[in-house]
């Protein structure tokens, strides 16, 4: 698992230093936030936080 730091619009911040977010670097999908942990219950289990993070970010990136 990776020690960088999500925000609430998808964009990752390294672990040390300043604690801004990186430009142009975002995270969806399981490795943004996964409602379940580090494992996969079923395929397609985790889809709809795939979509909701990609969405996000994808508005965020465009605005």
């Amino acid at each position: 698992m990776s020690k960088t730091r999500s925000g609430r619009n998808g964009t990752l911040s390294p672990p040390v230093g300043t604690g801004r977010p990186i430009p142009g670097l975002y995270a969806a999908g399981n490795a943004m936030a996964a409602v379940i942990g580090p494992g996969i219950v079923s395929p397609g289990a985790t889809i709809g936080s795939a979509l909701t993070w990609g969405w996000i970010a994808g508005t965020r990136i465009t605005s």
